[in-house]
């Protein structure tokens, strides 16, 4: 194979940090979505061999169903994924930030 879409997390239930600095906000489902939508660019976090990864990528799509992303198998990214699918990802824009963690479905 030489790509893999990954359906990573649920953003209406994994939601564990929206911020807007200096002020704490809270989100509903829909306006994550749609931050989460509006701004694609975001960081991914994988781990291992106990150590963290961490790498911009760009996200395909948001829904109820979870975050989508692509990846070839040939990548560290794939091989980190299969050894352990424990996420977190991180989009920002302006004063707002949405972390969201979960675990990859291949």
């Amino acid at each position: 194979m030489v790509g893999e879409t990954l359906q990573a997390c649920s953003p209406t239930e994994n939601v564990i940090f929206v911020a807007r600095i200096p002020n704490s906000i809270m989100l509903n489902s829909e306006e994550i979505l749609s931050f989460i939508n509006h701004n694609p660019v975001c960081h991914l976090a994988t781990c291992e061999e106990g150590q963290p990864h961490v790498r911009g990528l760009l996200m395909y799509r948001a829904d109820k169903s979870g975050l989508t992303f692509h990846t070839g198998d040939f990548k560290s990214l794939f091989r980190q994924l299969r050894q352990n699918p424990r996420v977190e990802v991180c989009f920002n824009s302006g004063e707002i930030q949405v972390r969201i963690k979960g675990h990859a479905e291949f």
